[in-house]
């Protein structure tokens, strides 16, 4: 869990994405920009809506939890905003591309988060194996490269191999 408190500055928010970055790191790029748009937005709306600094926590278990703390009074809500409004479209992207989302009010003020899926441990599993493939072309210095493309082609003919031999 991370926990990090940003100040009332429009810089705030371009902080809480880069913190959102790095805490978010071994997800999938798709989980990472999705969470630093979320994240954006409710950092923004607590700098402008309720005029705070704000607290930003961070917790990635079985799911990938937000929560943005503000001090500032009022219950966000979603809005319809039309082609023409410069504003209110934030909390229909939290609510469309976030699994969950909700505000729970405290005095002062109140904590709007949302959720996302993590990554399974398929996807991990292959973003592991597709660095240690990276790895092992650097350390072959290029001349590795037509082994490590011919791989996964070796490891599919097994496959087919042992099924046509298990039936």
């Amino acid at each position: 869990m991370s926990v990090r408190r940003f100040d009332h500055a429009l810089d705030s928010v371009a902080e809480a994405r880069l913190h959102v970055r790095r805490e978010l790191e071994d997800q999938p790029q798709e989980v990472i920009d999705v969470a630093e748009l979320l994240t954006s937005e409710l950092a923004t709306n607590a700098i402008i809506h309720a005029a705070t600094g704000f607290e930003l926590e961070i917790d990635v278990d079985r799911k990938i939890r937000v929560e943005v703390r503000d001090a500032g009074g009022g219950r966000p809500a979603v809005l319809h905003a039309g082609p023409q409004d410069g504003s209110g479209r934030g909390l229909g992207l939290v609510q469309t591309l976030s699994s969950a989302w909700g505000v729970i009010p405290s005095s002062p003020g109140k904590t709007v988060w949302y959720e996302l899926a993590v990554a399974s441990e398929e996807h991990a599993s292959e973003r592991v194996a597709t660095g240690r493939r990276q790895r092992r072309q650097e350390q072959l210095g290029g001349r590795g490269r037509d082994l490590c493309r011919a791989l996964p082609a070796r490891a599919e003919r097994r496959r087919g191999w042992i099924e046509r031999v298990a039936w």
